[in-house]
């Protein structure tokens, strides 16, 4: 409603319906912010948990990758001597995404560190170091070990409980969770159960380590 005053010869229209206007704005202005506080909420737990899912399944990737590219490069050799995370890296075994640009250290998607070397025992206790290249041809190493740290405990369950093997003939040997070994007719079997997984992926400051032996 307008309402029109005289004064002093004057015309004052009082516009009284602004502070109404007004009023009604700043609740619809507060009903908006809360509105986007909701969804930036939602937003940001759907985003972490996407970006959950891209880190483990690029980490599972890797591992894959890895572990081909190794027994297509020494495949026919019948022996891993000579492999080490370095000649890996030089080998072009493992991409970009996890050297960056390093000549000898490999980085996992959860920053820690992976290494991969040739060893002369299944249950991984002697490494085989082959320093000169001329022994590499007459040194048998007949199994490898793949192993990824800094792993925080729900991507550790993820990666531990994938489908690794598949079979008791793949070239598999066995999986370590930290100080828990896995292996096909062990105390601890493999495929590894997420129910046992939960338990030995048991360091909560993110420092889990998981260990792969192929042959």
């Amino acid at each position: 409603m307008i309402i029109n005053q005289q004064e002093e010869g004057q015309t004052i229209t009082n516009f009284s319906n602004n502070t109404e206007e007004a009023g009604r704005s700043m609740v619809e202005m507060l009903a908006v912010l809360a509105i986007v506080g909701v969804l930036s909420v939602g937003g940001i737990a759907g985003f972490s948990k996407a970006m959950a899912k891209y880190k483990l399944d690029k980490t599972l990737n890797q591992i894959s990758m890895i572990i081909t590219s190794i027994h297509t490069t020494f495949g026919d050799r019948y022996s891993y001597a000579g492999l080490t995370t370095a000649r890996a890296i030089t080998y072009n075994i493992v991409g970009e995404d996890l050297s960056h640009g390093n000549s000898s250290t490999l980085i996992n998607a959860y920053n820690g560190n992976v290494t991969v070397n040739a060893i002369t025992t299944s249950d991984g206790t002697t490494d085989c170091n082959v320093t000169n290249e001329d022994a590499i041809n007459t040194t048998h190493c007949p199994y490898f070990k793949l192993v990824y740290t800094g792993l925080p405990q729900q991507p550790c369950i993820g990666i531990a409980t994938s489908d690794w093997g598949k079979a008791a003939n793949s070239n598999l040997i066995s999986i370590k969770i930290n100080d828990t070994l896995f292996t096909w007719g062990g105390e601890n079997k493999i495929p590894v159960t997420f129910s046992a997984a939960n338990t030995a992926c048991n360091k909560t400051d993110d420092t889990n380590t998981l260990t792969w032996i192929f042959k």
